[in-house]
């Protein structure tokens, strides 16, 4: 793991903590989420065995469960484990997701809004392709950059800036953004860029939790906003087969990719 990855992880940390208690209410923390998140490409988890990499204090590992999952072991290197409300149907580790246990053989992994923080993905990948029982599938979500071109540009010139701030000014600008936002969202919707996602995912969020969606973006050392062909080699060089794309709200990228 390089300094870079380290950071993150600690800027994650103190994020969790900081947003304790935003993580577990309302659409935001529903199966519902989850669901509208994967859309077509969503596997049924009833009855299944799942892990989860990153975990943060819990957010996905409840939605598996909201869905009837059998067991979640969830796998998060920050404090934020900590968080994360202990029962018989949760395992829990705390490290980095390239040291998920490969014995287990799980039958679904999900991977929700971490590879595009890492540098180097491809060894978390690898090793998550080992600990698939064949046919088993993970999921992932990413940072779009197909029809976030404009934003993208704009946010990485404020994360110069950002990511070498403390958390209580962040969180300042982080509200102001979220005011502003919140202010656009409501503007009639024929004038609105990025339409679909500020109404069917933005204005579900409360007004918390749409502040931690932006701290989010401006508070990691990295956060890359992939395209879709970039996706794709990356799972195909990682081993995976029958890959299946989800652009929700030409926002993100959820992706489904097999084991043979």
């Amino acid at each position: 793991m390089n300094s870079n990855d380290k950071k993150t992880i600690r800027h994650f940390g103190s994020q969790f903590v900081l947003f304790k208690k935003t993580h577990h209410s309302g659409y935001y923390n529903s199966k519902n989420h989850l669901l509208d998140m994967f859309g077509p490409i969503m596997v049924d988890v009833k009855g299944k065995n799942i892990a989860d990499i990153g975990s943060g204090p819990g957010r996905v590992i409840e939605m598996l469960l909201e869905l009837k999952a059998k067991h979640v072991t969830g796998i998060e290197p920050s404090d934020a484990i900590k968080l994360i409300k202990k029962n018989s149907k949760i395992t829990l580790i705390q490290d980095v997701g390239e040291k998920l246990p490969v014995r287990k053989k799980f039958d679904y992994i999900f991977c929700l809004g971490v590879l595009h923080h890492i540098e180097n993905p491809k060894p978390v990948l690898v090793n998550a392709l080992k600990a698939l029982k064949p046919g088993g599938r993970i999921l992932c979500w990413f940072y779009a950059h197909e029809g976030n071109e404009i934003y993208v540009k704009f946010v990485n010139l404020l994360r110069k800036i950002t990511i070498y701030l403390p958390d209580k000014l962040l969180m300042i600008i982080a509200k102001f953004f979220t005011l502003t936002l919140t202010f656009y969202a409501h503007l009639p919707y024929s004038l609105l860029f990025k339409r679909d996602y500020f109404k069917n995912i933005f204005l579900k969020y409360n007004f918390t939790q749409r502040t931690l969606i932006i701290f989010d973006q401006l508070n990691p050392q990295n956060a890359k906003y992939y395209k879709k062909s970039e996706i794709e080699d990356l799972f195909i060089s990682s081993g995976y087969k029958s890959i299946l794309f989800y652009n929700n709200s030409n926002y993100s990228w959820s992706v489904s990719a097999q084991k043979v």
